[in-house]
């Protein structure tokens, strides 16, 4: 049996896209407990929460990233 090649990339491309570094592993925790706790419709501002986490945009963008393809938030542009 040999190795997949485009498996081998999607590994690759998934593990980019999902970081397993401690920086989104803190944010992505932090925020998932945070909106479970959360009232349904509060607004979550990407702004604030690199603010609040200390953490780089990009981090905090990943984390949303992953909560929101759990189902656990909505993402929507700005207006």
């Amino acid at each position: 049996m040999t190795a997949n090649p485009s498996r081998r990339r999607y590994e690759q491309r998934r593990q980019v896209l999902r970081p397993s570094n401690n920086s989104f592993r803190r944010a992505y925790d932090i925020l998932r407990r945070t909106v479970l706790t959360m009232e349904p419709g509060t607004k979550l501002i990407e702004s604030r929460l690199v603010e609040d986490l200390s953490a780089s945009r990009n981090i905090v963008r990943l984390a949303l990233q992953a909560l929101a393809s759990e189902g656990l938030i909505s993402r929507s542009s700005k207006v």
